[in-house]
């Protein structure tokens, strides 16, 4: 075996050993654990959030690390993610309040055109008080997935959004709850926020209330074991071994392989 078949193998064992559930696809992530200021930053790509209005980072309290607190205010990532023929959304909520409220967003309220996530009764004519929907439309109808109860009870709970040819699905807690068939095209002018939507006229309304985290948009539909998966690690993440313990496995897989092609010449 020539040595950089080795390093190959090597390369190939490390990458296996430090994988975790839910990082394929995974497009943009925001986890929120900033101390301060008005930048999330983005942990996967480049696509950094602004912090506009009454929302501020918690530095602790999040379902992992801190989160962002919302009253009156949202976070805006710009007109980033255009329309894709498969794509799903995740974040993580915890409130009481029983208002209708998008905790994610691309789209502008009164134009059947975009998607976003929910919590109570949007006046979408699909959602109801408690339950948590994706919202998706075409550009001339649209309608939300829709399912779960007290998805408003003050816990931490866990929303997934996916979109497919045509077919809508939202996961509470890594379950699926509901599934809808509504068309989906992306309005290019209009901004994907966390804690809110934009109305007609441009204006964010509809605030979130309460905290959100781990806001995740892969570039597929995620099947319902990956949604599953997803959960299961936000809630028991695997130890991330430290940089020390990570060469020395790489080495030691190189130096086993080294020895056996040694024993063959």
């Amino acid at each position: 075996m020539q040595l950089r078949q080795l390093f190959g193998i090597s390369a190939f064992l490390l990458g296996t050993f430090i994988t975790t559930p839910g990082t394929a696809g995974l497009i943009a992530h925001w986890d929120f654990d900033e101390l301060g200021g008005t930048t999330a930053h983005d942990q996967i790509g480049s696509v950094d959030g602004t912090l506009i209005g009454g929302v501020g980072f918690t530095g602790t309290g999040g379902v992992i690390g801190g989160a962002v607190e919302f009253s009156d205010g949202f976070v805006s990532m710009g007109t980033n993610f255009p329309a894709l023929p498969a794509f799903s959304i995740q974040a993580w909520v915890q409130t009481d309040d029983p208002s209708g409220m998008m905790p994610v967003s691309r789209h502008r309220a009164g134009v059947a055109q975009g998607y976003f996530l929910s919590l109570n009764d949007v006046n979408d004519g699909f959602t109801v008080d408690g339950s948590a929907g994706f919202y998706s439309a075409n550009g001339t109808s649209g309608g939300s997935a829709v399912g779960g109860t007290a998805v408003n009870n003050g816990t931490w709970r866990q929303l997934v959004g996916v979109y497919s040819n045509g077919t809508t699905q939202i996961f509470v807690d890594g379950a699926l709850v509901g599934t809808g068939n509504f068309g989906h095209s992306t309005p290019a002018s209009v901004d994907f926020l966390v804690g809110g939507v934009v109305n007609s006229v441009g204006t964010a309304i509809n605030f979130y209330r309460g905290l959100i985290d781990e806001v995740k948009v892969f570039d597929h539909a995620l099947a319902e074991q990956e949604v599953e998966d997803l959960y299961d690690a936000t809630l028991n993440p695997s130890p991330v071994p430290e940089p020390a313990s990570i060469v020395l496995f790489a080495i030691g897989g190189l130096g086993v392989l080294t020895r056996t092609r040694i024993r063959k010449v």
